[in-house]
């Protein structure tokens, strides 16, 4: 497991140097050059996520895969770009990934549940171009909704204080992106569990 630690802090190393390029043109340079690279690198991270799942020894190597991946999403933020990829893109790319971040949020590791909440809401965070795919960005979101409800029901734990502060700041980031769909009279089932769930919840 040291190896994949190290290449996934290589990976991230390299796209934090190339946000800190001395010159916005030497910076595009290299975007330009890396994107290509972009859903591979995502793929060690995946990768962590999938071999590792539900075992608890291994909770730094999943953080050191979020910084990773998150770095390499953030490839452009200096050049304004945003998140290289939408949410839509990423769920169908890398949807293991997504899925691990969503489910790391209820961990008992503090930095890996910050590492976590850091990566979903900077994926719903506006940037990305939208997917060609219609409705694909929607479904995406819907789906890290309906996670965000499991674990909110996981949170309302007087004990998981911490926990609760996560999901609600990823909750905050999805009612950033989209007020209109979740509070509005047609708001789908899974903003509707937001609204009540997390929003709004039982005393």
């Amino acid at each position: 497991m040291v190896g994949i630690t190290l290449a996934l802090e290589m990976q991230a190393a390299i796209a934090e140097e190339t946000n800190d390029a001395a010159s916005s043109r030497d910076r595009q340079n290299l975007v330009d050059a890396l994107v290509a690279r972009l859903v591979d690198v995502l793929g060690t991270a995946e990768m962590v996520f999938g071999k590792s799942a539900g075992d608890a020894t291994l909770s730094s190597l999943r953080c050191a895969a979020l910084h990773a991946a998150l770095a390499w999403l953030r490839l452009d933020e200096k050049g304004g770009g945003g998140i290289v990829l939408s949410p839509g893109q990423l769920a169908g790319c890398r949807g293991t990934l997504l899925q691990g971040a969503l489910a790391a949020l209820i961990s008992d590791d503090t930095k890996l549940r910050e590492a976590a909440t850091e990566f979903c809401v900077a994926v719903l965070a506006y940037g990305a171009p939208p997917s060609v795919v219609p409705g694909e960005d929607e479904n995406a979101v819907r789906g890290m909704v309906a996670s965000l409800v499991n674990a909110g029901n996981h949170a309302v734990n007087p004990d998981h204080e911490e926990i609760a502060m996560a999901v609600c700041k990823v909750a905050v980031a999805v009612v950033e992106r989209d007020a209109t769909d979740v509070a509005g009279e047609n708001a789908s089932p899974e903003f509707l569990q937001v609204r009540v769930g997390l929003i709004f919840p039982k005393s």
